[in-house]
């Protein structure tokens, strides 16, 4: 890693994006002084981030906007009917969870044209990091008519910081950058993650993988957030949090425990689901399916583009309602298009067509204006809600963690007072911690961890990882079933073993280096083999073709020919060895040909490219 005076994240996320920093002066005397970009939304509000949508010009492979403009502009396209060639995405963040990524992996547009998903990805971020260079380099964040002064004084310091530490124009080479992905990911999409950021022009060396619960753990543990009893950074060595980070894709959940000197530890392994906000959108698109039908809500997006992202934008607000609003009627606003569409289409209003549905009896409506009974709006919210708190449940019953007291909400979605409620109600003897702007707590703490990355001091693996190998003592003397068996070189072996590194649920430390394992090549010639890497969700595989078992990986090792072998028939040295070094958010591997000395250090390959 080059030496960098500046730690910048992007918190690249389903429904929501943006970008954040600090300089290495800031962060010594004041660690949660970050600075965060502020984004102009319609009607010239302040907002915290930036849709994750992007408009692409029809060559497929140039930026035109990202976020609300990229919406704005797209509205209008649509609206003069000269949008067919562009290409505009919008919320596939999730393309890539629990699911087979390759790099020609493809994802589709609003309107069902197709991009290879890692330009989409890199085309966002670097519009993301191309904007937060441009930024440093002015010198300060542009002062919106209405930011506080507070604000306009931390832009005042982002001029003097930069003035301190350099007077040439900062590139990206000069900045350490943290990607934040969701700890649940699989090795593979943490990868692809790291090649989108590469093809975006971020230095290799100057990149890490964050997750996304731990940033906010971070942060948080510098905060004195006070709830009803007590505050994150009055937990001492010893005790036990769950960090519950709820976006807009996922859920994703993790338990640290306060180590020595402010470090951190992981008692329990990353997991969660995909039961984020936008569940809470498809909840509330399959309601108003229900009462327009289909083929309306279809036409609308065609047709009145941006009436339809207003009425995104619009329910995005509700879905955060405050207390005050709890048990009280929640007010949707139908634009005008919309009802002239649906009067066109169905020859009905809509009070006619609300008077037809099945939800009668639970609006009312006034004008342009739909009046939701409470309680059928908190439905919208079920899935997510119940899903939570069962996997919360799940988790606390857990014996490392049976003593957790403290539950630390983050992410945009723990900004919404049912889900917030729902938890009080479910766990009443739990202090449910909610840090002010939950949705920043992310992308300020991967600030914090580009400049000290050793403050998570330990982590709980979530697989079990290993290796393939041949066992050459086949015939009577094994156990290993007779389909597992095969006559290579006229020696007849056993094939598809796993052969295990490490565990499930073991503790790794940063940076610590697993036992070497030695392995001899079949053939004596070879100066190179792949070697293949598993992982299983199992503590103890026995084969890597079992069903708990994926291969997610492939290492190439050079290796010294053994010619004495090749001369009588087999290998009589020339064996290489394999170690996993774990501890950091992606996996390393080093091999070394025990002949030669030669050693590297890899990250694991665990893309294909089919």
């Amino acid at each position: 890693m080059s030496d960098v005076f500046i730690s910048a994240a992007i918190d690249f996320g389903t429904t929501f994006s943006s970008w954040a920093f600090s300089f290495k002066h800031t962060f010594k005397q004041e660690p949660t002084r970050v600075t965060a970009r502020r984004w102009k939304s319609p009607g010239n509000s302040i907002s915290q981030k930036a849709p994750t949508s992007l408009l692409i010009m029809p060559d497929g492979e140039t930026i035109d906007s990202f976020g609300y403009e990229a919406e704005r502009k797209y509205a209008t396209l649509s609206e003069e009917d000269t949008h067919t060639e562009w290409y505009f995405f919008q919320r596939f963040k999730m393309q890539l969870y629990s699911k087979t990524i390759d790099r020609r992996l493809k994802l589709k547009d609003v309107s069902g044209k197709q991009l290879l998903a890692k330009t989409v990805f890199a085309l966002s971020i670097k519009f993301l990091k191309d904007d937060l260079i441009s930024t440093v380099n002015k010198g300060l964040i542009k002062k919106e008519s209405t930011c506080e002064v507070k604000e306009k004084d931390e832009a005042n310091s982002v001029e003097e910081g930069a003035q301190a530490e350099r007077s040439s124009a900062v590139e990206g080479h000069d900045i350490r950058w943290v990607l934040t992905v969701p700890a649940i990911w699989d090795d593979a999409a943490k990868q692809f993650m790291r090649e989108a950021a590469e093809e975006a022009g971020i230095p290799k060396d100057n990149l890490y993988i964050g997750l996304e619960p731990e940033a906010a753990s971070i942060f948080c543990r510098f905060l004195p957030v006070m709830d009803r009893k007590g505050s994150m950074s009055d937990l001492q060595p010893g005790s036990k949090y769950m960090i519950l980070d709820a976006g807009g894709g996922t859920v994703d959940i993790t338990v640290h425990e306060v180590g020595d000197e402010g470090k951190l530890k992981e008692k329990h392994k990353a997991s969660g689901g995909n039961w984020g906000g936008t569940k809470v959108d498809q909840e509330y698109h399959t309601f108003l399916q229900k009462i327009f039908g289909k083929a309306i809500l279809k036409k609308m997006e065609r047709c009145h583009m941006e009436d339809c992202l207003q009425m995104k934008c619009d329910f995005e607000v509700k879905k955060r309602l405050s207390e005050a609003d709890l048990g009280q009627k929640v007010t949707v606003r139908i634009p005008a298009s919309f009802q002239e569409l649906l009067q066109n289409e169905s020859g009905l209003t809509l009070k006619q067509s609300i008077e037809r549905s099945c939800y009668k009896k639970n609006i009312v409506v006034s004008g342009d204006k739909m009046r939701i009974d409470f309680e059928l709006f908190r439905g919208f919210f079920d899935i997510s809600v119940k899903e939570t708190t069962k996997h919360v449940s799940t988790i606390l019953k857990h014996p490392d963690v049976s003593d957790c007291k403290t539950i630390l909400m983050v992410g945009g979605f723990s900004d919404s007072i049912i889900l917030q409620d729902e938890m009080l109600k479910a766990f009443p003897d739990i202090s449910i911690v909610i840090p002010p702007e939950p949705e920043l707590s992310i992308i300020k703490g991967a600030v914090i961890f580009g400049h000290d990355p050793s403050v998570i001091a330990e982590r709980k693996l979530k697989f079990t990882y290993g290796t393939v190998v041949i066992h050459k003592k086949g015939g009577s003397e094994c156990n290993h079933r007779r389909g597992k068996r095969k006559n290579i070189m006229g020696v007849l072996c056993c094939i598809d073993i796993f052969d295990v590194h490490v565990r499930i649920g073991q503790i790794v430390r940063l940076g610590e280096e697993q036992a070497e394992r030695e392995y001899m090549p079949i053939h004596p010639l070879a100066d190179e083999t792949n070697v293949q890497i598993f992982s299983s969700t199992k503590e103890n595989p026995t084969f890597v073709t079992d069903e708990s078992c994926k291969r997610i990986g492939t290492l190439k090792v050079s290796l010294t020919p053994d010619l004495l072998g090749a001369l009588i028939g087999f290998r009589t040295g020339g064996s290489f060895t394999v170690s996993f070094i774990f501890g950091g958010t992606e996996i390393k591997v080093k091999a070394k040909d025990t002949a030669s000395g030669k050693e590297a250090d890899v990250i694991l390959d665990c893309l294909d490219d089919m």
